[in-house]
C-alpha cells in the first residue's frame, strides 16, 4: 500500500507551491519528490501529512520531504512479510519476525514478534489473536491477544503456553482486562487493531487481498469460553 505525496489540497491547488513560489524551490521539491517516489512508504492509509513551509532556497522543504521518506509504514497484517513494522507507537516498533497462521474461531496463531523499544531493548514473543465479530450472535464482546515471550526463534510454547503468559480482554464498551505477567500497553492494542483490522486498519469496503479472500467464514466461538 505504498503511498505517495497528495499534490491536491482542498481548494484544488498544489500543497505550498503557490504563484509565489520561486523556480528555486519548484527544483528542490521536485528533486525530493522524485526521492520518494522510489522508496516512501508511508503510514497505514497511505498518507503522512507533512508540514509544508516556504524558506529562502526551499532546504527546508527539502529536508522535511525526505525526513517523510524516511518513514516506515504500518504494514496491514493480512499483507506483511518477515521485517515488515506492523506497529509504531510512540518509541516502540513492533515487526514481524514469522507470519501469523489463520486458525478457527477467526484467529491468527503463532506470529512471532520483534518489539523494540530503543536503546538496544527488543524482545520477542509469539502472539495470538482471536477477533470476535461485532453485533453477531454467539461471538464474544471482546477481541482477545494474548502471547509469550520467547528467549530465541527455537523456542514453541504449547497450547497451554508458558508461565510468563500475557492475556488481554478487548472488550468492545471500551474496557480492558488484563491477565497474566504483564500489562496492556498501547502497542498492544495497536497490533490487536491491526490483526482484527479495527480502527485505522479497517478495510471494509476496499478490496480485500488474495489471502483475505481465500479465508472462509469462522463459526461462532464459544460466548462463555476465554482463549487459554
Amino acid at each position: 500500500m505504498d503511498g505517495q505525496v497528495n499534490g491536491g489540497s482542498s481548494h484544488g491547488g498544489n500543497i505550498g507551491v503557490n504563484s509565489a513560489t520561486s523556480s528555486a524551490e519548484r527544483s528542490w521539491g521536485a528533486a525530493a519528490k522524485g526521492a520518494c517516489r522510489c522508496s516512501a512508504r508511508w503510514r497505514v492509509a497511505g498518507r503522512v501529512p507533512i508540514p509544508w513551509r516556504r524558506e529562502r532556497g526551499g532546504s527546508v522543504l527539502l529536508l522535511l520531504l525526505l525526513s517523510a521518506c524516511g518513514q516506515r509504514a504500518e504494514t496491514p497484517a493480512q499483507s506483511a512479510q518477515v521485517g515488515d513494522l506492523l506497529v509504531s507507537t510512540g518509541k516502540t516498533r513492533v515487526e514481524l519476525v514469522k507470519p501469523f497462521q489463520p486458525g478457527p474461531a477467526n484467529g491468527l496463531y503463532k506470529g512471532v514478534i520483534r518489539v523494540s523499544k530503543g536503546e538496544g531493548e527488543n524482545r520477542l514473543f509469539q502472539v495470538n489473536a482471536v477477533c470476535s465479530m461485532k453485533g453477531e450472535p454467539g461471538w464474544p464482546t471482546y477481541d482477545n491477544l494474548y502471547g509469550d515471550p520467547l528467549s530465541d526463534l527455537k523456542q514453541t510454547p504449547g497450547f497451554g503456553g508458558t508461565p510468563k503468559r500475557w492475556q488481554i480482554f478487548y472488550h468492545y464498551d471500551g474496557r480492558v482486562e488484563s491477565n497474566g505477567k504483564l500489562a496492556a500497553q498501547p502497542w498492544m492494542q495497536r497490533l490487536k487493531d491491526n490483526l482484527c483490522r479495527r480502527g485505522e486498519f479497517d478495510d471494509a469496503g476496499r478490496s480485500p487481498s488474495p489471502s483475505s479472500q481465500s479465508q472462509p467464514r469462522a463459526a461462532a466461538p464459544d460466548a462463555s469460553a476465554k482463549a487459554a
